[in-house]
């Protein structure tokens, strides 16, 4: 489902403009950990970019777009009705990956560069003034009927929305490199949160924005299967607990895994007292050999590996080459990416974790999507 609080358009500076290995008449600018595929002198380094990243859906109806048109059009039901757009995407061009695209942004918002230049500074989040929004396609019933009781609720534990690497400075992912972490696969599938509320008296279920009937539909479905997977229980006998985890399978965001059966994936576990993140690998595998319950092992998302360090890559484009070459770890096929979950301080000041709290936000987690999976990803 998508992300309404996702930072789709942001004005930026270009860091650095190089030669395209593969075609004279393209260059590759480098925005923070993006790369995108330009014309050769369309942009200098430092110049002031409106940056939209992939997954965007840029509105054709925008006269500021509507070149976009001849590259593709998708509809979208955006308030009820359908909207017709174009959606970035991460492809390669003459063997480059190119995500999102850049335009001036000066000359795109029509104001002065002092203005445009304050923008940047904050880095302010231009979505909703351009009318862009995340891309989402019409599945009719890809996930069952979704019925809907209530808007998410932020008391059971921070909305799942990890920030993406791209976006991380090389300062900030040096002091992330020093906090304690573990680092998960990213299952591509549905996020879907989990607990047994004692106000309610019952396991909730919710999606990312939504609070889900168990009694019917998708929601009847994933408790189900949390039943099945042992999930539940562990529920129950820690109603302090919330799960988060993706839902994968048939019918679920085209099932690009292709797994046959619905299968959860638990990748936090958020204290409710302690208002923390818990490491599952670590609060699971303990239970499981208390009640001898092997299906719940099962159920924590893949991990990377225990001997898989930050510090071995010395900056976040490294990192990402890393990532672009993952397969394996829930199917045969590309893995999506990795999610880095940042549970406790380790050796960072309290500036530096300040500073951390403030760019990751409650969530404490960064993504890093492989290119080579959103390259081969339709929607």
């Amino acid at each position: 489902m998508a992300n309404p609080n996702r930072r789709l358009v942001t004005v930026r500076r270009i860091d650095r403009i190089e030669p395209h290995p593969n075609a004279d008449r393209l260059e590759l600018a480098r925005i923070g950990g993006w790369q995108c595929v330009v014309g050769k002198g369309e942009f200098s380094e430092g110049q002031l970019v409106l940056y939209f990243e992939p997954d965007s859906f840029l509105p054709l109806s925008d006269p500021r777009f509507a070149f976009l048109r001849e590259r593709g059009v998708k509809t979208m039901s955006i308030n009820h009705e359908e909207v017709e757009g174009h959606v970035l995407r991460t492809i390669k061009l003459r063997g480059e990956y190119s995500q999102g695209l850049a335009l001036d942004a000066v000359g795109t918002l029509g104001t002065s560069e002092e203005t445009v230049a304050e923008l940047c500074a904050g880095k302010v989040n231009m979505s909703k003034s351009l009318g862009v929004v995340e891309y989402e396609p019409i599945r009719g019933t890809d996930q069952g009927n979704m019925h809907i009781l209530r808007r998410y609720d932020a008391q059971v534990a921070p909305r799942t929305d990890a920030v993406r690497i791209q976006n991380v400075d090389e300062d900030m992912f040096a002091i992330l490199k020093k906090t304690r972490y573990f680092v998960s696969i990213k299952v591509d599938g549905t996020s879907v949160t989990m607990l047994n509320d004692p106000r309610y008296q019952r396991v909730r279920v919710f999606s990312h924005n939504n609070e889900l009937s168990t009694d019917d539909g998708f929601g009847k479905q994933v408790l189900e299967q949390a039943e099945q997977q042992g999930i539940v229980t562990y529920l129950n006998e820690h109603p302090g607990i919330t799960m988060q985890m993706e839902a994968a399978g048939p019918k679920i965001n085209g099932n690009r895994l292709g797994l046959k059966a619905m299968r959860l994936f638990v990748f936090s576990m958020w204290d409710t007292d302690g208002c923390k993140y818990l490491n599952p690998y670590d609060e699971i595998p303990a239970y499981c050999v208390e009640v001898g319950n092997s299906n719940l092992v099962q159920s924590v998302a893949p991990m990377l590996s225990l001997r898989f360090l930050l510090s071995d890559y010395p900056t976040t484009l490294d990192l990402i080459d890393y990532v672009d070459g993952l397969r394996g770890h829930v199917t045969d096929r590309l893995d999506e990416g990795i999610v880095i979950h940042c549970i406790g301080r380790g050796n960072v000041t309290d500036d530096e974790w300040y500073k951390l709290q403030v760019e990751l936000g409650p969530q404490m987690q960064v993504k890093c999507i492989s290119r080579a999976y959103m390259a081969k990803a339709k929607g």
